[in-house]
This record gives C-alpha cells, structure tokens and sequence, in this order.
C-alpha cells in the first residue's frame, strides 16, 4: 500500500503579527527558492511550497510524517523561539480550507484582494522551478486555483477597492484629497507597482516609476507613466507629493538620510506596500 502524504502548513500573517515582525519571515524571490531547496532535502519531505506576500508567508509541506515546521522555519530565518508565538501551524483538513480561503482573498487584509490569486499561482510556479513541489501540494494548489478563480468570476465579495494602494487612494479622497496634477513617485516596477501607478495615473497625477539598471529586454511600464532609472530616484524626490515603494528588495529604498540630503516637499506621502519596508 502506498504510504499516504500529511499535508502541514507554518505561516504568519497580518492577523496574528505586526509587519516589523513579519519583515523578519519574509522571503525574496531568490531567498524562497534557496528555503524550498534547502526544506526539500530533510528526509521525511515530499514537497515544499513557499508563499511569501505583504500579508502572509507560508510554508507548504507534503511530508511522510508530521513535522514540527516551527522550528524549520525560525532555523531558516536564524530567529529565536521567542517568535514562536508569532506562528501558526495548521495540518490535514485545517490546512486545505486556510489555502482556498486564501486563494479566494476571503483571508486577505483586503477582502476578495484581487492579487492574492495570483500569488499563489507563482508560489505553485517557483516550486516547480526548484523541482519541490509534490504531487499531493500540486493538485492541492492547482484545486485551491481553481476555486479561486470560480470565486473570482461569479461572486462579489466586496463592492470596495480590492488593493492595497487602492484603499490608500480612497482614504485621501474622503479626506479631500486632490490628485489632479499631484507627482507621485513609484519605486518598483513589479506586479504592485504596476498596479500603483496606474491607480494614480488615473486619478490624474504625473506618474514616474523607477527602473532597475540591471534589468534587460524590453520593461513594460503602464501608459502615460514616466520612467527613470532606480539610481536617479533621490534626483526628483524635492518635486514629488506622493512615493509609493513596493519592492522586493531586502534593504531600504529610502532612507532616513536620503530625504535629508534629497530635501523634500513639507507634507509628502509616504506609501510603503513592501514586507519588509523599503522606507526607513
């Protein structure tokens, strides 16, 4: 008889942590793939899946025994147990209800987030690019997917905004806020940039958003934006009203320094969307 799979998750989220503390546990691209290498090697996992987002980060595991997954990941991250109580562990049925809650948005900061979805998916696909993922965590994820686009399609969940950036824009207009002719500075020109600077390019403000150097092929950047490169970034900080950084990056977009050397406008509107933050 083959031996059947336990499925377990570890992970913390917006509900039971502050973002300083769930900077610590958050994962960059290259870092996630290092930790699925490194938890697919202990002997008793089948497959690992790793979800790292603003709001959670999660470890996926498919195992031959149940794991104690909290010491795995405060070992991977050098963290002592006193954030053990940070964490929380689900397993077999608990697990697999979190996971297509998750992929539906209804555990999301923002209910019925329209990003989360996608997250997932790449979460799915970074694992099959280290070679981790499992066939019990495959057709879990893909369910999970599934479901969640379902959802997506056929419910209204919320009649609000369904992003981050969105519900910032929505806060400043109830408060009087005009955005017509405002500059606005976007750090980062991923999925979340993307949708940052469109949000307030529609709004009716001057959009730049910055661009890696090192970044080659063709950069796509939304319509009526401006670009610069990311090392040019302190150049037009005096100009801007409003910086929204989401990144990836592990150290500071902006520091403390930067602003005081850069100078900037009295009253500027710092919009920091990353985890960890990018602004000091």
């Amino acid at each position: 008889m083959a031996n059947l799979m336990a499925i377990s998750m570890i992970g913390i989220d917006h509900k039971n942590a502050p973002i300083d503390i769930r900077g610590q546990f958050a994962f960059t691209h290259s870092k996630a793939e290092e930790a699925l290498m490194e938890i697919n090697k202990i002997d008793e996992v089948d497959g690992v899946v790793i979800i790292s987002t603003c709001n959670r980060i999660e470890i996926w595991v498919s195992s031959f025994e149940t794991l104690d997954l909290r010491d795995i990941f405060l070992e991977l991250k050098g963290l002592d147990e006193s954030y053990k109580q940070f964490l929380i562990e689900r397993y077999e049925v608990e697990a697999i209800t979190h996971l297509f809650k998750t992929a539906c948005g209804l555990n999301s900061s923002v209910i019925g987030d329209d990003q989360i979805l996608t997250q997932v998916k790449d979460a799915l696909s970074l694992s099959r690019e280290a070679f981790t993922t499992s066939k019990e965590l495959e057709v879990l994820f893909r369910m999970a997917i599934t479901v969640g686009k379902k959802v997506k399609t056929s419910i209204q969940i919320s009649h609000g905004n369904k992003t981050a950036i969105n519900s910032f824009i929505s806060r400043l207009l109830k408060e009087g806020y005009d955005f017509s002719n405002k500059k606005c500075l976007v750090i980062g020109n991923g999925e979340m940039g993307k949708i940052s600077a469109n949000a307030l390019s529609s709004q009716g403000a001057e959009v730049t958003v910055t661009l890696r150097q090192y970044r080659s092929g063709k950069v796509l950047i939304p319509d009526k934006c401006n670009k610069i490169l990311y090392g040019s970034r302190l150049e037009i900080i005096k100009d801007v009203d409003i910086i929204v950084s989401a990144t990836a990056s592990p150290n500071k977009t902006l520091t403390f320094d930067d602003f005081v050397k850069a100078g900037y406008k009295k009253g500027v509107i710092l919009i920091d969307l990353a985890v960890p933050r990018d602004i000091d």
